[in-house]
Order: structure tokens, then sequence, then C-alpha cells
């Protein structure tokens, strides 16, 4: 409270109330952390149980793929996609041209 500590905190406040103020902002801001890291290993999990493959193996297997694994097959698959929509896009405007 006197300034020169780096507290933040109202003239007269205890070093205490200070202290704990701090390490229920702390708890707080961990408590946002683990939470935000859940959803991201739940997502992943998501993603690992609708890719058709991870790793070039079923997702049945029983050794579990990585994180990075289970990303990068994402983003393979994602490409995969695209490609295939484009394929059939341009195969589509083929058939229309030629039955015009």
């Amino acid at each position: 409270a006197n300034g020169q500590d780096g507290a933040v905190g109202m003239p007269g406040e205890s070093s205490t109330t200070q202290a704990a103020q701090t390490q229920r902002r702390k708890e707080s801001h961990n408590l946002t952390e683990q939470k935000r890291r859940q959803r991201i290993n739940d997502k992943i999990a998501e993603l690992k149980h609708i890719l058709p493959t991870v790793g070039g193996e079923s997702t049945s297997d029983k050794q579990a793929p990585d994180k990075a694994t289970i990303l990068s097959d994402a983003i393979e698959f994602i490409r995969k996609l695209h490609s295939d929509v484009k394929e059939v896009t341009a195969r589509k405007s083929e058939l229309e041209r030629l039955n015009a």
C-alpha cells in the first residue's frame, strides 16, 4: 500500500488483505486457464473421433495419437475435402455444359 513494493491497493489496506486479494486473483486465473485447456482438450478429442483415420491408422486402434498428430490429420482431411469439393464442382459444371 506504500507504493514501494509494487502492491496495488487502497491506502491503509493491510498487506494481508492485499496478499489475500492477490491469491484470489491467482486462483481465479488458474481456474480460468484450466477451463480453457479443458475446452481445447475436449475439442481435440472430438476431432479424433470424427476423423476417419488419425496418424494413418483407424481411430479404433489401441495407441492414442498425440494432439499434434490429431491436429495435423484434421488439417490434411480438411484440405482433402476442399480439393474434393473443387473437383465435384468442376465436374458438375462440365456435365451442365455438356447437357446444355
